[in-house]
Parts: structure tokens; sequence; C-alpha cells
């Protein structure tokens, strides 16, 4: 009977495995932001990122994410990426974009690599 039900659980992890093999190892790429303005400018065009990220996970090895700084989990949350990349405390330098272990602020410039990474896929 314990052979029976550890069938589907060998047959999940080997498919989960070969789905993963043709995309390669995933890249983090993080999006912080701190906007409380729907209608201002900087707000809207952190949803125009976090759509630009959106597309990244669907057609690459991303491992994208964005968080408004609004909410005390995410301000948690990227405390403790932060640390676990051993980046120095720039959670005061919004907007911030992680590439793995580095980072860009100022939403020109992130907005200029989302839109190369983007290209990169063409």
């Amino acid at each position: 009977m314990k052979t029976i039900s550890i069938i589907p659980l060998l047959l999940t992890l080997i498919l989960l495995s070969f789905s993963g093999c043709s995309k390669g190892p995933e890249k983090d790429l993080m999006f912080f932001y701190f906007e409380s303005c729907p209608s201002c400018e900087e707000y809207q065009l952190a949803e125009e990122y976090r759509e630009k990220i959106e597309e990244l996970n669907g057609s690459k090895p991303w491992r994208g994410l964005s968080r408004n700084l609004i909410t005390p989990e995410s301000a948690g949350e990227l405390k403790t990426i932060l640390k676990e990349k051993e980046l120095p405390d720039i959670s005061r330098s919004l907007p911030l974009l992680i590439i793995g272990n580095e980072y860009i602020n100022g939403y020109t410039a992130i907005g200029e690599k989302l839109d190369e990474l983007l290209e990169q896929d063409d």
C-alpha cells in the first residue's frame, strides 16, 4: 500500500526536475519601492516596472519579485534579503532593484536596466 502512494510523489519530482532543466539556474531580480499615491507618476512607474518584472519571470529564468515597502512585512523582507546577500543597508535608497548581489537605485536607472533585460530576450 505504501508503494502506491510513493509512485505519484516520484512522478511529480521527476517532472519537476525536467521542467527546470531547460531554463537553467534562476537569477534573482527584486524591485523594492515606497509609494502611497496611486495617481502620482512615481507610483505609476513602479507599477510599470512591476509588470516588466512579471514579463521577465515568464520568459527567462528570473526569480523576480516586486514589493511596495508601505507594508511592514515587505520592509522586513528587504532587510532579510540585504542581510542574506551581504549587501549594505541600502533600504532607504529607494526605489531599489537587486540583481543577484548587485543593486541599482533610482527610477531612471532601474527602467533602463529592465528595458535592457527585456531586449536581451528578443
